[in-house]
């Protein structure tokens, strides 16, 4: 309703087609470019959390490791 608002009243059928078309192209458009920046933000959010995951669960195995191999070595030692 607020398109016909935007319309001067001296348009003809087909610019008025063209005017509607365009508008319509403009919010698919909009909508496509919202839709895709929700799937990189989703893409990078999964992608931070796989990281973060992944450099915690090797940072925690690779102290246990160390601390049992050092209390090992010195139960071996004594």
């Amino acid at each position: 309703m607020w398109a016909c608002q935007l319309l001067p009243a001296s348009l003809t059928t087909r610019e008025t087609r063209d005017f509607y078309t365009e508008l319509k192209l403009e919010q698919v458009s909009t909508y496509f470019t919202e839709a895709t920046n929700v799937v990189y933000l989703r893409l990078r959010l999964t992608l931070e959390l796989t990281v973060t995951f992944t450099v915690t669960l090797t940072v925690t195995l690779t102290v246990t490791l160390t601390v049992t191999l050092l209390s090992h070595s010195q139960a071996d030692s004594e």
